[in-house]
């Protein structure tokens, strides 16, 4: 995508207003959890298209994946233990990585 680095001053301002949320103790106010999987998508998608590291602080990158792992769907979550279950048989389980030429983007089925 060319255009990954528009995102910049997007990243910029949510670390800026991140930083002006800490308290006299250095922690910070919570973001809403949702938001918070919402930046952890957006970094993602960054990283992928430009191969760097999050421009998000240390703390808010944690913050980030924290509420990601957090919010598995009941779906994600029986997929896992099903995952888990065909495994404990003795069966392998093969992720699959599909590249999709309209988004440029990879599936994982």
């Amino acid at each position: 995508c060319k255009d990954a680095d528009a995102a910049v001053p997007f990243f910029s301002e949510v670390t800026e207003e991140y930083t002006h949320m800490e308290n006299s103790e250095g922690d910070f106010k919570k973001l809403p959890t949702e938001t918070l999987r919402q930046l952890h998508q957006a970094l993602l998608w960054y990283n992928k298209e430009r191969t760097k590291d999050s421009l998000f602080p240390p703390k808010l990158r944690k913050e980030c994946l924290l509420a990601t792992e957090r919010g598995q769907t009941k779906l994600q979550k029986d997929v896992l233990k099903t995952v888990e279950w065909l495994e404990s048989l003795g069966l392998v389980v093969v992720d699959e990585d599909t590249h999709c030429n309209q988004t440029e983007y990879d599936t994982y089925i």
